[in-house]
């Protein structure tokens, strides 16, 4: 099983990224990746 995080959830890798546009772009890579399938696993 696969867990997704956007935002404040990712502070441990991501210092400082609370601010929208931040979190815009992740959700936007995420989409990104859910769409082309890059989440497949084996």
């Amino acid at each position: 099983m696969l867990t997704f995080a956007l935002g404040p959830l990712t502070r441990g890798t991501f210092f400082e990224i609370e601010a929208m546009p931040d979190i815009r772009v992740q959700a936007s890579l995420l989409a990104e990746r859910l769409k082309s399938g890059g989440w497949e696993t084996a």
